[in-house]
């Protein structure tokens, strides 16, 4: 006694879902690491505007000779050097500025560490890393 397979019109198409599943996924993958990525680049911006406007802040308000380095210090002591998604020791701090009703203006960069390994051929970046650069001016009348 044999037994024989029902035919139903499927052959030819039984791994077509497979070879469907193999050509999309790769492509859905890249959409949602690169999505992934663009949230945590987005984080990282909104981290250092706030953090070169603080530094700003703190150097107009406090209108001394020394504020530009206060700032610095304000910026990067008690865990202020820490910024989510910069790789370490690439966080650099930069300020100009000085005088009672002059602008004092923060430059505040940082490496970028992207999570997917060949987005950085889409976006143009180096070693997997982008450069992430935020400035701020504030005038303490």
């Amino acid at each position: 006694m044999r037994l024989q397979r029902k035919q139903n019109g499927t052959n030819g198409r039984l791994g077509q879902g497979m070879v469907e599943l193999v050509v999309v996924l790769p492509l859905l993958l890249t959409i949602l690491l690169g999505t992934l990525d663009f949230g945590r680049a987005f984080y990282t911006y909104v981290s250092l505007t706030n953090a070169a406007r603080e530094a700003a802040r703190y150097a107009a308000v406090n209108d001394t000779n020394a504020s530009i380095t206060q700032a610095r210090g304000e910026f990067t002591g008690a865990g202020g050097g820490d910024v989510s998604g910069c790789a370490a020791g690439t966080l650099t701090y930069s300020a100009t500025g000085g005088g009672r009703g002059n602008a004092y203006t923060v430059t505040v960069s940082c490496q970028f560490t992207l999570l997917t390994p060949f987005i950085e051929a889409i976006v143009g970046a180096t070693g997997n890393h982008i450069t992430i650069r935020s400035t701020a001016t504030f005038v303490w009348d």
